[in-house]
């Protein structure tokens, strides 16, 4: 069994792909840019996982911190001093996480599936419920990020109003 995820970043998609890997002794690709691509072969025998975030604000936020600490997928549990976020940075990674799955082509697969992080990260079911399976996510096998944005980011209220604006615009389908 193949699957294939595609994450815009910040969607718990390792938390995911270890567990397929772990419970299921799966292939899983994991791609984080829409131009990434398959080939038929791959993609064919595949089952896509569109992971998504609910809440974009916050998985930028989260993607803007470690992008600029660097903690990927390895925490250093530094301690991360209050501090204003780069609006362009945090405007052009909104976008982007916006806009990600536009133009990924997902006919190509077997099966589309979406799984959004706010569910595997509540339910523990939830993540192979969606693929088929009653089986439960084992948390232990990936780190919970140790930041709380809310005490790192001081300038919060002025990102928000600009994810307001994008998220108006792109609801209106009004280039931003």
């Amino acid at each position: 069994m193949h699957f294939t995820i595609y994450s815009p970043s910040r969607t718990g998609s390792h938390l995911i792909a270890k567990n397929i890997q772990n419970k299921l002794n799966a292939t899983v690709v994991q791609l984080y840019r829409y131009e990434d691509k398959l080939d038929d072969s791959q993609s064919s025998n595949s089952i896509c996982i569109r992971n998504r975030r609910r809440d974009t604000f916050s998985q930028t936020l989260s993607e803007v911190l470690n992008y600029i600490h660097n903690n990927h997928n390895r925490y250093t549990y530094q301690i991360l001093k209050p501090q204003n976020l780069d609006i362009t940075l945090f405007r052009n990674l909104y976008i982007k996480n916006l806009k990600f799955f536009k133009d990924i082509d997902t006919s190509i697969f077997q099966k589309t599936v979406d799984i959004y992080f706010e569910d595997v990260i509540s339910d523990p079911y939830y993540l192979f419920n969606q693929l088929g399976y009653n089986i439960v996510t084992d948390y232990s096998l990936c780190q919970k990020s140790p930041y709380d944005y809310n005490s790192i980011v001081t300038n919060i209220p002025e990102l928000k109003k600009i994810a307001n604006r994008i998220d108006l615009l792109h609801k209106n389908n009004i280039k931003y």
